[in-house]
C-alpha cells in the first residue's frame, strides 16, 4: 500500500512496555491510542515557502526551514507539557543580517506550551521568558526592515514608527500563542477515535497575527481510508472561506498597517473606506491539510499544509500561496535503522 512517508522503526522505540496496540478497527473508525509519558522526545524538521500570487502564476519570494525537538516533561490524567526547542533556522527573508544580529535572533528559549490529552493547545506556561527575549530582537528586526527598503520608502516610514508597530503587535501574548499553535497543529487528532466512512466538521478560529478581530470558519476533515491501515491513519483537512465570511478580518488587518504609518489614522480609515465601494474587492481564503499519525504514539510523521489567501479587484487578481510540511527528522530513521542492524 502506498503510504505518504516510510514505516520509522524509531516510533516503535518510543513506546514503553505496557502500552496499548492500535488497529484499523472491525466497525470500521480507526482509533489514534497516542498515550504520551514524560521523557518522549522526537525531532522534526519543518520547512516553509511563501509564493507571491499573480493571476494564475506563483512566485517563490521566501523559504525557511528548521529543526525543533518535541520533549515531553510534564504530563496529568489530563494535559501533557511539551518542551519545543528550535534549533538549525534558516530564513532568506533574513539574508543580510550581520553576525551579531543573527546572534541575537536565534537567542530564543524553548517553547513550552500545555496541551489537553488530545493534543489541542491550552496555554502558554512560558510567555513572560519569551517575550523578554521578542523585546531584545525586535529593535534588531526593525533595523534590518528598515534598512531593506529603498530610499523613497524610507522617506515615507519613520523607523521608530516601524520599531513600535513590530513591539506592540508581536510583543504579545495573543501573537505568541498563534505561532505556538503552528507548531502544534499535527497534533489535533491525538487520541481520536474516527470513523473511516464520515466527514467531521468543526467550528476553526481564525486570526491574523496583527489587528484583526477572529473569524470562525467550518473546517471539514475525514479519514482517507485507502491510505489508512492498522499502522497509521492520512487525514484530510479543509477549510474554504466565501468572501463575506473573510473579508472583515481582510480589511482589520489592511487598516492596521495604514493606520500604524499614517499622521491621519482617522482620513486614512475614511479613504479606505471609500476605496473599497468605489472598486470592490472579492476575497478568496481556502485551506488544505493532509496529515499521517503513526497511531500507537499520536506522533504525526508528516503534516503538509497549504494556504491560499486571494484577492480579485478590476478583474485583476492577486494574493499569497503559504506552504508548509513538518517531517519525522530523516536523521532520526537512519540512526534508528542503524540501530537494529
Amino acid at each position: 500500500m502506498k503510504k505518504l512517508y516510510a514505516l520509522l522503526p524509531l516510533l516503535a522505540a518510543l513506546l514503553a512496555p505496557g502500552k496499548l496496540s492500535a488497529q484499523m478497527m472491525p466497525d470500521s473508525t480507526v482509533q489514534i491510542i497516542a498515550y504520551w509519558e514524560v521523557g518522549d522526545q522526537i525531532d522534526y524538521v519543518r520547512i516553509e515557502q511563501q509564493y507571491q500570487i499573480a493571476g494564475e502564476e506563483e512566485t517563490l519570494i521566501s523559504s525557511a526551514s528548521e529543526s525543533f525537538r518535541f520533549d515531553v516533561v510534564a504530563a496529568t490524567d489530563s494535559t501533557y507539557t511539551l518542551e519545543i526547542t528550535s534549533m538549525d533556522g534558516f530564513n532568506s527573508s533574513l539574508l543580510g543580517l550581520t553576525e551579531k544580529e543573527m546572534a541575537t535572533i536565534s537567542e530564543v528559549p524553548p517553547l513550552r506550551i500545555r496541551t489537553s490529552q488530545y493534543g489541542t493547545f491550552e496555554a502558554f506556561e512560558n510567555p513572560d521568558e519569551i517575550l523578554e527575549s521578542l523585546e531584545e530582537i525586535i529593535p534588531v528586526v526593525a533595523d534590518f526592515t528598515w534598512r531593506k527598503l529603498t530610499p523613497e520608502e524610507q522617506e515615507s516610514v519613520d523607523k521608530n514608527a516601524l520599531e513600535n508597530y513590530l513591539r506592540t503587535n508581536f510583543c504579545t501574548q495573543s501573537s505568541i500563542n498563534t505561532l505556538c499553535q503552528q507548531y502544534i497543529a499535527p497534533f489535533f487528532y491525538h487520541g481520536a477515535r474516527l470513523d473511516t466512512t464520515k466527514t467531521y466538521s468543526l467550528q476553526n478560529t481564525f486570526t491574523g497575527l496583527v489587528g484583526s478581530t477572529p473569524v470562525t470558519l467550518e473546517t471539514l476533515f475525514k479519514v482517507d481510508s485507502e491510505l489508512s491501515d492498522d499502522y497509521s491513519a492520512v487525514i484530510r483537512q479543509e477549510t474554504v472561506a466565501d468572501e463575506d465570511e473573510i473579508l472583515p478580518l481582510a480589511k482589520e488587518y489592511t487598516l492596521s498597517l495604514i493606520e500604524s504609518f499614517s499622521a491621519d489614522s482617522g482620513q486614512s480609515r475614511e479613504e479606505f473606506e471609500k476605496s473599497l465601494q468605489e472598486n470592490p474587492v472579492k476575497i478568496g481564503f481556502e485551506e488544505y491539510v493532509t496529515e499521517e499519525i503513526e497511531l500507537a504514539t499520536g506522533w504525526p510523521l508528516i503534516w503538509v499544509f497549504d494556504r491560499f489567501v486571494t484577492a480579485e479587484q478590476n478583474g485583476e487578481s492577486s494574493g499569497k500561496h503559504i506552504y508548509r510540511k513538518i517531517q519525522i527528522d530523516p536523521g532520526e530513521e537512519t540512526e534508528a535503522a542503524g540501530e537494529t542492524e
